[in-house]
């Protein structure tokens, strides 16, 4: 009998010791709630350092890793208009340690332009949303037009010259829309983030360029850019709320945008709860919400599920769009318009 119990309690402790070690096949076991986090976690930006993704990502990482006591380290995989870093999530070990930072135009619209080897609406997982937005039309100081209808002009006037940057599949779709709803020639030209295409429009080697606020109000602030409309629906409150829209000279001409988290698809439901709890908090922190709002982002939290359902009602949305405006994928990275 106490052999027999010997042996019993030397095949129970190699059980556990196996649980708390990589699984089987060396396959680490998904986290437990209660000991999560246990490790630093791995937040994958989508795009190169110095744009408004990395901007915020860096001020709510850096407040996530106080609130659970681990440090958030940011990883920028840029490339490819966020579809690089995107699939490096999806990818990932569904263990809590690996989320990527969302926006419409790698979740929702990549998905609608190119063939992926991954579907983010099943491959990964929404956690929380954190910002909602309208798109800052921004000019280059040496460009003389200082409205729509006068930029619209110059483009008429000189066709295929006017140059629109974008450094995202979101803001490209704000050129394209630009391009096809004005029924002009733009030339418009994709980079690999938000940041160089802003260098190139600071130093005046393109002229328009649809960026976030709180990447465009330094640039205000410093004189170096010029703010020619907002892409909201109508004229809005903050610190660019003064500005036109351009759909008061394109009527229907509307470009939204939000900031979010996602992990992949198969991390666990306790995992993503505490991870939008957590999110929660530092979003609810005064110090961090001002910050935001103050760069012009609306704060914007909700459950994991409202989360989701926004990226499926944003996947349904766009895809009329770009039907609609016969913008189909070429090339690498950039979309044009048909018509």
């Amino acid at each position: 009998m106490a052999r027999a119990a010997n042996r019993l309690t030397l095949v129970g402790l190699t059980l556990l010791a196996a649980l708390g070690s990589p699984g089987l096949h060396g396959q680490n076991l998904p986290a437990s709630s209660d000991v999560f986090p246990a490790k630093p976690i791995r937040w994958i930006v989508p795009f190169p350092p110095g744009g408004p993704s990395d901007m915020v990502a860096r001020i709510v990482g850096q407040a996530l890793g106080v609130r659970i006591k681990r440090p958030v380290i940011i990883d920028n995989r840029g490339g490819a208009f966020g579809i690089i870093g995107m699939e490096a999530a999806a990818r990932a070990a569904p263990d809590g340690y690996t989320i990527l930072f969302g926006a419409p135009g790698t979740v929702v619209i990549d998905p609608i332009l190119y063939k992926l080897n991954f579907d983010p609406l099943t491959d990964l997982t929404a956690v929380s949303q954190l910002a909602a937005f309208n798109f800052i039309l921004l000019a280059s100081p040496d460009f003389p037009p200082r409205t729509v209808p006068e930029a619209l002009a110059a483009a008429k006037a000189r066709p295929g010259t006017v140059t629109c940057g974008s450094g995202a599949t979101l803001q490209q779709l704000g050129c394209e829309l630009l391009k096809i709803q004005g029924r002009v020639d733009l030339n418009v030209i994709p980079y690999k983030g938000g940041a160089p295409a802003m260098n190139d429009l600071v130093g005046g080697r393109i002229h328009l360029v649809f960026d976030t606020p709180n990447a465009a109000l330094p640039q205000l602030q410093a004189n170096r850019v010029r703010a020619i409309a907002t892409t909201g629906r109508e004229r809005n409150v903050g610190p660019l709320g003064h500005l036109p829209t351009v759909n008061e000279a394109l009527p229907g001409f509307e470009l939204l945008s939000w900031f979010g988290v996602l992990a992949p698809g198969a991390t666990p439901r306790q995992i993503v709860e505490r991870l939008n709890r957590e999110i929660a908090g530092v979003l609810g922190e005064d110090e961090l919400h001002n910050r935001l709002t103050d760069s012009g982002l609306e704060v914007a939290h909700g459950s994991p599920e409202a989360f989701a359902d926004l990226l499926v009602r944003d996947r349904a949305k766009y895809s009329k769009i770009i039907r609609e405006a016969g913008i189909r994928a070429e090339g690498e990275g950039g979309a044009r318009g048909s018509k």
